[in-house]
């Protein structure tokens, strides 16, 4: 089966800060108190903090503050992306990456977090869950993780990419660009000829909430039954839990046929369909069935993005990358439920 390069598309995003951005401000009902000593309700971001704090997504810490102001690492916004989409992953038995351990409580966020691409390790494999994210980072994460892919790599994509209107949009890096210029397309990114969009700048945890409640946590979800998507370790379908917030449903549940494939093979590219880097998680699909860009749980298997396409896998295929050669070759071809999360 052979890979290639293609372009598809992405989802239009949310805010990253006041001012610079002109940014439209969250459609959330003020509070006499926003629950953190440092977010007053006169506060730009007040509206989205509360919005993460009435759904459990962030908690004052030991003093009582949110720290608006300070950057947001990886680990944390990893977590906070996986939560807004109620993804809770099940706890990992071995060490993901040589710098976090089995016993790091953002393990198994860094490890799930690493499969649906929303961060890349480095040269040594290092996940970095406390190095602070950019502005750039951040968007890339946010809308991939929305399930949305395909906005930003659409045919008419380089138009917007050639009209950002920021100052400095040359700076911004060559991967990164069709995500900033969707967000910019879908008008939640805003920007005056000359701005500046500062992509290596870190993200403050004001402008993550920004972005994260403006992107995932629609003010119009928050009524209703909720649940999350839990995975147990275990080949069966993600356990529904009660938790805070919207409800997560599966759009589509689907039997499927599965098969496995591994980059060693000689005849495969270690850069699947959509331009991503292989990786456990990444999963080639009938873009027919799947569209690309979704976010997966894989009975067996976990949570998997659909970002790959074969010359075999037509209609209800799917085949799941795996590093382990051994297990590729005694997969063969086995049935598996498939859930399209929303």
């Amino acid at each position: 089966m052979r890979r290639f390069r293609v372009a598809a598309g992405f989802m239009a995003v949310a805010a990253l800060g006041a001012g610079l951005f002109a940014l439209p401000r969250l459609r959330v009902a003020a509070e006499p108190s926003t629950g953190f000593r440092d977010v007053p309700v006169a506060h730009w971001a007040a509206g989205a903090v509360s919005r993460l704090a009435s759904v459990g997504i962030v908690l004052p810490d030991a003093s009582g503050d949110f720290r608006p102001a300070e950057p947001i690492t990886r680990g944390e916004l990893s977590r906070w992306l996986l939560l807004s989409r109620h993804i809770s992953p099940a706890p990992t038995h071995q060490a993901p990456f040589p710098d976090v351990s089995s016993m790091d409580p953002l393990a198994e966020v860094a490890e799930t977090a690493y499969r649906l691409a929303l961060f890349d390790v480095d040269k040594s494999g290092n996940f970095s869950p406390d190095c602070p994210v950019s502005r750039q980072e951040a968007v890339l994460a946010a809308l991939r993780v929305s399930g949305r892919e395909w906005q930003a790599r659409s045919r008419d994509i380089e138009q917007a990419v050639d009209n950002l209107p920021f100052g400095d949009s040359a700076a911004i890096g060559e991967g990164y660009r069709p995500y900033v210029a969707a967000a910019v397309r879908g008008g939640v990114i805003q920007g005056a000829p000359g701005a500046l969009f500062q992509p290596d700048a870190p993200l403050s945890r004001a402008e993550a909430a920004a972005l994260v409640a403006r992107i995932l946590l629609p003010p119009e979800s928050s009524s209703g039954p909720s649940a999350v998507a839990r995975d147990s370790g275990r080949p069966t379908e993600p356990t529904l839990a009660p938790v805070k917030g919207r409800e997560l449903r599966a759009s589509t549940v689907l039997s499927m046929r599965a098969t496995e494939y591994g980059a060693g093979e000689p005849w495969l590219s270690d850069i699947t369909y959509s331009g991503i880097h292989v990786r456990r998680g990444v999963v080639a699909v009938d873009p027919r069935v799947i569209p690309l860009g979704s976010v997966l749980y894989v009975e067996g298997y976990g949570y998997a993005l659909a970002v790959d396409t074969g010359s075999a896998i037509k209609g209800h295929r799917i085949d799941l990358y795996s590093e382990n050669a051994h297990e590729v070759a005694l997969f063969g071809i086995q049935p598996r439920q498939v859930w399209v999360l929303e």
